[in-house]
């Protein structure tokens, strides 16, 4: 993660510790900019922008750069808010898929998209988050073609990425913890957590919501987890005791 128009010491020095030949970016000059940019060739490093004009766009860029032969299975989620998106990353991850954004709202998926999805021969489709968020005429949208298409959801946030863990998760393995009120944690926890075939679950400040503390306890029963954050974000309460709410 880094400001817009300029690279922070803590990312510039870890891109150097990683020994990074190549740096991905994610969004346009409004998001990242060329300064930023320069900075990093400057280091030595190559760079490869993923840009569109809107974070629809960029969300299909970033699948058209990591997935140049296509992919058979994706994940969908709202592009107008980040929980739903955040608890598929790790699960996207874990299974080696895209994330794909939408305009929830619409009453269907639009041409950009819809034609997207036919050049990546994407044939199962896994909606994160309900029909409040991703609508029932944008999934009907997607089943063209041969195609199948697959909710999952709650009637929160954290319902449904409890959820998508239950689906897409190492049993007896790790679980990751992240506040489901900001996304920052949760956006740079996603890569190690699918890396590792781990979920990211979001949590309150102070407590576990009850579907993802059951969820923990009665189908991944991991072995370790790890909370992303601050005491200010999440609690030692929550660390050490795990009250569910």
């Amino acid at each position: 993660l880094t400001p817009p128009t300029a690279l922070v010491g803590e990312t510039k020095a870890e891109i150097t510790r990683l020994e990074a030949k190549t740096v991905y970016i994610a969004g346009g000059t409004g998001a990242i900019s060329a300064s930023v940019e320069a900075e990093i060739k400057r280091m030595g490093v190559k760079i490869v922008r993923m840009a569109g004009s809107d974070r629809y766009a960029t969300s299909l860029k970033i699948a058209e750069t990591g997935w140049k032969s296509g992919s058979e299975r994706a994940f969908v989620a709202t592009g107008r808010d980040y929980p739903d998106a955040l608890s598929a990353g790790s699960a996207a991850g874990a299974t080696g898929v895209p994330v794909i954004l939408v305009d929830g709202k619409l009453s269907a998926l639009n041409s950009t998209s819809r034609a997207a999805l036919a050049k990546y021969g994407t044939k199962n489709l896994y909606i994160a988050g309900g029909t409040g968020v991703v609508s029932t005429g944008v999934e009907s949208s997607m089943r063209g073609g041969g195609k199948t298409v697959e909710r999952f959801a709650g009637g929160t946030r954290y319902e449904t990425s409890a959820a998508i863990a239950k689906e897409w998760h190492t049993k007896g393995g790790l679980v990751y913890l992240a506040t489901g009120v900001d996304f920052p944690d949760a956006l740079a926890g996603s890569a190690v957590a699918g890396a590792q075939a781990a979920p990211i679950m979001l949590t309150q400040k102070n407590c576990v919501p009850k579907p993802v503390k059951d969820a923990i306890t009665n189908t991944i029963k991991p072995q370790r987890g790890y909370v992303l954050g601050g005491t200010g974000v999440i609690t030692d309460r929550v660390l050490n005791s795990q009250p569910s709410c």
